[in-house]
């Protein structure tokens, strides 16, 4: 079974943040965080080429969405491209989709309110495209 949480597991990683933050008087505060990231336990920083997208493993998450483990690329916030980061379209969304919620594409939900007896009422704004841009 792959993990879903770890801590940062780079030594060097590890010193500089903290590093960082001693020199900003904040070392107290200093922690390794656990993130919301697929992890396979074999994985191995001396594997051969260990940042390949081929060492990822694929698996099925318990919404039936396809996520691979982490290579330790550091995509992290521009995207997971081995999808390893548990992002709400891999999990809130389908789950909601499976109990019955409609996900739209360009809403903001500003309030859920529920209903007596069954369901909610959802009130929502409507993303609305820009113009195209006509400057030359």
């Amino acid at each position: 079974m792959f993990r879903l949480f770890r801590r940062i597991s780079s030594p060097g990683v590890i010193t500089w943040v903290r590093d960082a933050a001693e020199a900003m008087d904040f070392g107290e505060r200093f922690h390794a965080l656990e993130l919301a990231v697929s992890f396979n336990p074999d994985w191995d920083y001396d594997t051969d080429d260990p940042f390949n997208d081929d060492k990822s493993k694929a698996w099925i998450n318990a919404q039936g969405q396809h996520q691979g483990t982490c290579v330790h690329c550091a995509n992290c916030d521009a995207g997971c491209q081995v999808r390893a980061k548990n992002t709400l379209d891999l999990n809130y969304l389908p789950l909601a989709e499976k109990h019955g919620a409609e996900v739209r594409p360009l809403h903001i939900v500003r309030k859920i309110t529920p209903l007596s007896g069954d369901g909610y009422r959802v009130d929502y704004e409507r993303i609305k495209k820009r113009p195209p841009d006509t400057r030359s």
